[in-house]
């Protein structure tokens, strides 16, 4: 996945979605044993120029628990990061002008973050989408 961000300003959130490859593409990997697999390793390169006009590299990495319980999984989840990426969604399909599937999108989520019973609403605020 490669996304172009432009420039980066301060408080500037950028989001990404992932799924895993169906499961009979999964099991076609031998050397995976996925009733052992407890984690999935992320990894995200940062390509920039600094000030001084120098190309930079910033490699980041993170192992990631995985659970297939729905329950806890909502429970681990961190909301304001999902709020902020459903609302981007949101606005670039409304943007390319498909504002039925702009509506479509923040109903799915609204509904996901609403019935978690581990979120303050008090700071999530998904966007109203109207067709003209």
């Amino acid at each position: 996945l490669v996304k172009p961000i432009g420039n980066a300003i301060d408080g500037q959130e950028v989001s990404a979605e992932y799924r895993l490859k169906p499961e009979d593409e999964l099991v076609k990997l031998a050397d995976i044993d996925f009733a052992t697999v407890t984690e999935i390793p992320f990894q995200v390169q940062i390509t920039y120029c600094s000030l001084d006009g120098a190309k930079c590299v910033r490699t980041l990495t993170k192992k990631q628990n995985i659970t297939f319980e729905k329950d806890l999984a909502k429970k681990a989840a961190n909301f304001q990061v999902l709020s902020v990426h459903a609302i981007q969604q949101a606005a670039s399909l409304a943007q390319k002008g498909d504002y039925r599937g702009a509506q479509a999108n923040s109903a799915h989520w609204k509904k996901l973050i609403k019935g978690s019973e581990a979120v303050s609403y008090t700071h999530l605020t998904l966007p109203t989408i109207y067709s003209v």
